[in-house]
């Protein structure tokens, strides 16, 4: 992982909420607003630290993703514990209609990415412990925690496009990353 610059929380804030408005005229209004508590609660646990940062294929597979179901569903994509990138994709590879059919709201946000250039996503470099499922990981399982954009890294990685071979032809996917780099 590269760190370009330092970043205020501001600027993240402003670009998650050009992003994904987080007003009731979004379709996605629960799910956004959600997500903003989540970067309250990596700012908070961050002091305030962000940075934007170029990521190396290695850096985006070990992302660790916090327990994950599909809306209407209790299926789980990713479990309690939580799970990288690379973990999620080796589970859906294979299985893509199946979960297709019985998480049909998740798959098309994940399918919403198909053909898309990459876009930011935002990351820490701790969990938010004490918030809920979604932020009781196992701290061995990486170093970078997702915030925000687990549809696109899920859909980019089963295009192939985070295989180093290809990663390494290609622009980098950046980050918006909360915590000491």
């Amino acid at each position: 992982m590269k760190k370009i610059r330092n970043v205020s929380y501001n600027e993240v804030v402003a670009f998650f909420e050009k992003e994904h408005p987080v007003d009731e005229t979004s379709p996605h209004f629960a799910g956004n607003k959600w997500a903003m508590k989540h970067l309250e609660w990596a700012n908070d646990v961050a002091d305030g630290e962000w940075s934007l940062c170029e990521l190396e294929a290695e850096d985006v597979l070990g992302i660790v993703f916090s327990h994950h179901t599909s809306e209407g569903t209790d299926q789980s994509l990713v479990d309690e514990r939580g799970m990288t990138l690379e973990q999620t994709l080796a589970l859906l590879r294979g299985n893509e209609l199946e979960y297709a059919k019985n998480n049909p709201v998740c798959w098309s946000k994940i399918m919403y990415w198909q053909h898309k250039d990459f876009s930011p996503v935002l990351l820490s470099t701790q969990p938010t412990p004490g918030k809920g499922k979604r932020s009781n990981v196992d701290v061995r399982l990486g170093k970078l925690f997702h915030q925000d954009g687990l549809h696109r890294l899920i859909r980019w990685g089963l295009d192939g496009r985070f295989e180093h071979g290809t990663y390494s032809q290609a622009p980098k996917l950046t980050a918006f990353v909360s915590g000491t780099i």
